[in-house]
């Protein structure tokens, strides 16, 4: 049976290649819509979606790094909650939502996704033990 590359390559380094893919896209897209999206709310939304799926995956194989692939992804993020001035509130005079929604949703959406791949990883890891040859 062939293995997929998500099985072959160590959780740490799927974590960090999505970090560094995920935050390029994140810069890209808030590029391509800042024209109509002044808050970059749509990048948020799209990384915090992107970030849930990578963690489902990443987890669902190995069901023990949930404990820091959600970090690891999320770490700019993270990171931006205690560096930037205007995470927490509107800047003055701009339009939109502050910048904390969007991203703490995708952070919310990344734990439910990574609590939901621990359960299905364990399920599958179980059925796997048992088969008897």
């Amino acid at each position: 049976m062939k293995k997929s590359i998500l099985s072959k390559t160590s959780s740490v380094w799927l974590a960090l290649l999505c970090l560094i893919v995920f935050t390029i896209v994140l810069f890209v897209v808030d590029d391509l819509v800042h024209s109509f999206d002044e808050g970059g709310n749509t990048a948020y939304i799209l990384f915090g979606l992107l970030s849930a799926t990578a963690c489902f995956y990443i987890i669902k194989q190995n069901p023990k790094s949930i404990w820091y692939v959600p970090l690891i992804i999320n770490s700019l993020l993270i990171l931006s909650a205690f560096i930037e001035p205007n995470f927490w509130r509107l800047p003055p005079n701009a339009s939109g939502i502050a910048m904390w929604i969007p991203v703490c949703g995708g952070w919310i959406l990344t734990l439910i996704f990574s609590i939901t791949a621990v359960i299905k990883g364990k399920k599958v890891t179980n059925f796997d033990n048992t088969k008897t040859f």
